[in-house]
């Protein structure tokens, strides 16, 4: 289980205000259980029912995190009222970055802006 340090949470909770925007999330490679990093993805798309994510953007994000020692771990991204479950595509996409990044395992944490609730999922390979 993942903890999420609180400056970050917040810093969700205040970003992703609308149902289907998201971003990525990252932990310290000296505390690898606690998300550290979150970075907003505002080139993203965002339709009605679909987030979907900037990659080369967030792909350059992950980049420059690497090098501050920061390792990329996974999704948050906001669903509308009542979606506090990962949706099938959301499982299939998670799989496919885990896959293109050899990860044995993501985080994946769904945010209700309605309710300010964080769901937390961890998928493994």
């Amino acid at each position: 289980m993942y903890q999420t340090q609180e400056t970050v949470a917040s810093k969700i909770k205040l970003t992703l205000s609308l149902p289907e925007t998201g971003g990525i999330l990252g932990v310290s490679i000296n505390d690898p259980y606690t998300v550290t990093a979150f970075h907003f993805d505002s080139t993203g798309r965002t339709e009605r029912n679909t987030y979907t994510p900037d990659v080369d953007s967030l792909n350059r994000v992950i980049a420059e995190w690497a090098e501050d020692g920061i390792e990329f771990i996974g999704f948050v991204h906001s669903h509308p009222k009542g979606g506090r479950k990962l949706s099938p595509p959301d499982v299939e996409y998670a799989r496919e970055i885990m896959r293109a990044c050899d990860m044995p395992e993501i985080l994946m944490i769904i945010y209700l802006p309605d309710t300010q609730e964080l769901h937390q999922y961890v998928l493994k390979s």
